[in-house]
């Protein structure tokens, strides 16, 4: 880790979790927020979940996820619109990469959705067990694969939640309404 100063903290993301520590060398390096692949084999931390709204900007077929200080909630009805509650799930793949699976967790008429509710057996179950979790198109729905894998690689020592989180979602956090992701959606500046 260098000695900046992180861009935001714990308490601007109002948790209530105490950060367990985690281990392995140089841990954070490739800490990624995505989904699980399809071939992956993962665990989830079975503390390090962070029940979060977001602002999930697509860019064509990527989305890129921004957390929302704690100031600017509850959302503003733009705010609101923009953004979506979701789950985030710190995962572990058998390379020792860590990653953050960011769940939305409803339909828009606010209702868990589906797919919240599969992904999330999913990460209950990789508490304890590797995991596959993947779509199958031709059957239209996701299918969970369970292996009784050794538990290596462990969890990495001597970090916590919120370097986990800084590692992976950088300066990725919105401030203010003033935000560029947000004027961008509000219509009020294009991308240049």
């Amino acid at each position: 880790m260098s000695n900046e100063k992180p861009i935001f903290t714990m308490d601007d993301l109002a948790t209530e979790d105490d950060d367990i520590p985690i281990t392995g060398e140089n841990p954070l390096k490739y800490t990624e927020v995505r989904k699980p692949g399809k071939q992956e084999w993962w665990m989830s931390h079975s503390l390090w979940q962070l029940s979060q709204r977001v602002v999930i900007e697509k860019s064509g077929f990527k989305e890129i996820v921004h957390l929302i200080h704690k100031n600017l909630l509850p959302p503003s009805k733009s705010l609101e619109q923009d953004s979506v509650p979701a789950l985030l799930s710190v995962c572990i793949n058998l390379k020792g990469r860590l990653f953050i699976w960011v769940i939305k967790k409803s339909k828009k008429d606010g209702d868990p959705s589906k797919y919240y509710s599969e992904a999330l057996q999913s990460i209950q179950a990789a508490r304890t067990k590797w995991v596959r979790h993947f779509w199958l198109d031709d059957e239209g729905r996701h299918e969970r694969r369970i292996a009784d894998l050794p538990d290596v690689p462990a969890w990495p020592e001597n970090i916590t939640l919120q370097d986990v989180l800084v590692a992976g979602f950088g300066d990725r956090i919105i401030l203010t309404e003033n935000d560029p992701v947000l004027r961008k959606l509000r219509g009020e500046i294009t991308d240049d």
